[in-house]
C-alpha cells in the first residue's frame, strides 16, 4: 500500500512539473512579444528608390517617370474622340506624382462593353454589381491596363475613378509595397 502512495505521490508530482513547464513554455517571458523585433519609436526612417517620402525641406521633389508616352488603344476608334488620350495620360501622371512612386508604363486599352482579364491572376476592380470595370496584367518585360469607356462619360459614377484606382494600384503592387498604406485619397482624382 505504501508503494502505491509513493507512486500515485510521484505521478501528481510529475503532472504538476509538467503543467509549469507547459505554462511556462507557452505564456511566460515578456507576454509573447519577442524584444528584438519591436519597433523602436526613435530610429530614424531612411527611404530610398520610389517609396512615398514625407516632405522633408532637404529632398528632392518626387518627378514622375515620363518615359515615351503611354501606349493607349481604343477597341472603338470614335471613343479616342474628346481627348480621352490627353485624360488617361494625365491621370497616369496625376498617380505617380500622388503615391510618388514610378514604374514601367503600361499599354492602356479602352474597351467597349466587357472586360475579360488576360490571366487569372491579373488584379481586377469591379463596380458594386461585380462587373470588372479595370484590369491590369504584368509580366517580368510588359504591363497592360484595360479599362471600360463608360469610365470616362460618369455613367458609373466619378468620371476615370476606375482609371486611377486600377493605375495606382498597379503602381503600388509593382513597387512592392503594402497594401494597408496605399493612399487611397489618390485615386479621387485631382
Amino acid at each position: 500500500m505504501e508503494l502505491f502512495n509513493h507512486c500515485k505521490l510521484a505521478s501528481r508530482a510529475g503532472l504538476c512539473l509538467s503543467v509549469i513547464a507547459l505554462v511556462t513554455a507557452c505564456g511566460g517571458g515578456s507576454g509573447g512579444v519577442d524584444p528584438q523585433s519591436e519597433i523602436l519609436a526613435d530610429v530614424p526612417v531612411q527611404t530610398t528608390g520610389n517609396t512615398p517620402t514625407a516632405a522633408d525641406p532637404g529632398e528632392v521633389e518626387f518627378v514622375p517617370n515620363l518615359g515615351t508616352g503611354l501606349d493607349i488603344n481604343f477597341e472603338e476608334p470614335n471613343v479616342a474622340i474628346g481627348g480621352n488620350a490627353e485624360y488617361i495620360e494625365a491621370q497616369w501622371l496625376h498617380m505617380q506624382t500622388c503615391l510618388q512612386v514610378s514604374a514601367q508604363e503600361p499599354t492602356v486599352s479602352v474597351v467597349e462593353g466587357s472586360i475579360t482579364p488576360v490571366d487569372s491572376n491579373d488584379d481586377v476592380v469591379r463596380h458594386i454589381d461585380g462587373q470588372i470595370q479595370a484590369s491590369s496584367h504584368v509580366t517580368q518585360t510588359s504591363a497592360s491596363i484595360q479599362i471600360r469607356s463608360e469610365d470616362f462619360d460618369g455613367t458609373l459614377g466619378k468620371p476615370g475613378t476606375y482609371l486611377r484606382s486600377i493605375m495606382g494600384r498597379y503602381l503600388w503592387l509593382a513597387n512592392n509595397l503594402p497594401e494597408r498604406d496605399y493612399l487611397y485619397e489618390c485615386g479621387e482624382g485631382e
